[in-house]
């Protein structure tokens, strides 16, 4: 008998057990049924057959684990009280998730320094209200993260007169598109202006 259930090393334990057993019942049984007090006794040979003890494993009822992939946002850096007070003052609103285009006046090691230079360049809009604000690099998926960055957000490609007037203050200004990381206010020149 060479069928797939004989080959187990505990199915094999199991059968000689029951062979075992079953040969020790017919020497009872014979020895039993030989016929009373003048009849010879029959001698009955067992002969057990020892197999080495192999423990195969236990197969595991449990559903093997499964990577779930992370549901928590990336660590944001956390900006000052005064930088999200002044862009919630600007109208900004949290746009965690969503991506957006930025115009990218400077990038400065420092929120303070970043701070500075934003109130300094004001009087170069003129009368008009810009909406830069300061926000860390690492919270906009898109751009090189680590940098305090003054930016102005926009739902849309800025346009060309958009970028006009973001160099008034920023000669070196330019566009970048990114996702938004942080739940951090952020307005939105669409959104402010009502477009």
């Amino acid at each position: 008998m060479a069928g797939r259930g004989w080959r187990k090393p505990g199915c094999r334990l199991s059968v000689y057990m029951v062979l075992v057993g079953v040969v020790v019942s017919l020497g009872a049984v014979q020895g039993g049924c030989s016929g009373g007090e003048d009849a010879e006794p029959v001698a009955t040979t067992t002969t057990v057959v020892a197999e080495p003890s192999t423990t195969a494993p236990t197969p595991s009822t449990e559903a093997p684990a499964t990577t779930e992939p992370a549901t928590t946002p990336p660590a944001t850096i956390a900006i000052s009280a005064a930088a999200s007070v002044y862009a919630e003052d600007l109208g900004g609103a949290p746009h965690q998730g969503h991506t957006l285009y930025f115009v990218v006046g400077a990038g400065i090691d420092s929120e303070e320094a970043a701070r500075t230079l934003l109130d300094e360049v004001a009087p170069l809009f003129g009368d008009m209200q810009s909406y830069f604000i300061v926000q860390n690099s690492s919270n906009l998926d898109g751009m090189e993260p680590g940098r305090w960055v003054i930016v102005e957000a926009y739902r849309d490609e800025p346009s060309a007169e958009n970028l006009d007037f973001a160099r008034r203050a920023f000669p070196e200004a330019h566009v970048v598109e990114a996702t938004v990381l942080t739940e951090d206010p952020i307005p939105v020149y669409e959104e402010i202006m009502g477009l």
